[in-house]
């Protein structure tokens, strides 16, 4: 129904800092949009990634993807 994930980063890679942590996957199926899951598995993903000593999250999305800017502004 719904799917998030995160992956280290380093300073190796542009853009990044040592202790970032950057958020690769967010999904929920059409029909269980709308019932906040998505904020959920963030929050999740947010703090799996404090627990693992990750200090800032990033995320890269576009403007063809309304529903990913609406969620994360």
């Amino acid at each position: 129904v719904a799917t998030g994930g995160w992956r280290r980063q380093d300073t190796s890679d542009e853009g990044y800092a040592d202790g970032d942590a950057e958020l690769k996957r967010m999904f929920v199926v059409r029909e269980a949009r709308g019932l906040g899951l998505a904020r959920r598995i963030l929050a999740l993903l947010e703090e799996d990634a404090r627990e693992a000593g990750r200090t800032r999250m990033v995320l890269e999305t576009g403007t063809m993807q309304p529903e990913a800017v609406a969620l994360y502004l």
